[in-house]
């Protein structure tokens, strides 16, 4: 955790600085919101705001990580994520642009959290979860007994266990409806229900 650490702190500043709009998503959102394990990387949804995504690229390379603007500019332009890589551990950035409306929504609904005296701004835990869904698609060919080897529906377990009180699970299932994985959603409460999560 030390790495993640010292990368958020890194992060921190930077986004203060130029005042870059962000979210931070995926593994690090649901360790933050849900159980601790082990991560390789920070997954970032950045405002689409061409200048400012220049100075944070530029102060990244200031700040020991490895960009390879050929690649970034490519991935930004394709619409995919971009992996950036932190020269002094094995952990990696991967920042998408914010451009679809479910990344938007996410960077929009995002709150600031305490994290190890920094102040983050992380994916609510609606978006965590309808994240995590979303990746996971249809889980209907899982047999409930390799459930558990998926770290998406373990993250998914753990944030919502967590955060069953706060969370708008009505708002999650009218989310998840449009996407036509209601079946995985309902599935993933069931297991929680039954094996009392």
């Amino acid at each position: 955790m030390a790495e993640i650490e010292n990368i958020l702190s890194r992060l921190e500043k930077i986004f203060a600085e130029i005042q870059l709009d962000y979210v931070i998503v995926g593994g690090l959102a649901a360790i933050i919101k849900g159980k601790t394990r082990t991560t390789t990387d920070i997954d970032l949804i950045l405002h689409n705001n061409p200048n400012k995504i220049a100075k944070f690229l530029e102060k990244l390379k200031k700040n020991n990580f490895d960009v390879l603007d050929e690649q970034v500019q490519w991935a930004f332009k394709e619409g995919t994520n971009a992996s950036i890589f932190d020269k002094s551990s094995v952990m990696r950035l991967d920042i998408k642009i914010a451009k679809k409306p479910i990344d938007i929504e996410a960077l929009n609904a995002g709150v600031i959290e305490h994290y190890n005296q920094m102040k983050l701004k992380i994916a609510s835990v609606e978006y965590i979860l309808l994240g995590k869904i979303w990746f996971l698609g249809d889980i209907s060919d899982i047999p409930d007994s390799e459930l558990l080897e998926y770290n998406d529906i373990i993250d998914f377990l753990n944030v919502f266990v967590n955060n069953k009180e706060s969370c708008d699970l009505d708002w999650l299932k009218k989310k998840v409806s449009l996407m036509k994985l209601s079946s995985t959603l309902n599935r993933l409460l069931t297991f929680c229900s039954s094996n009392l999560l």
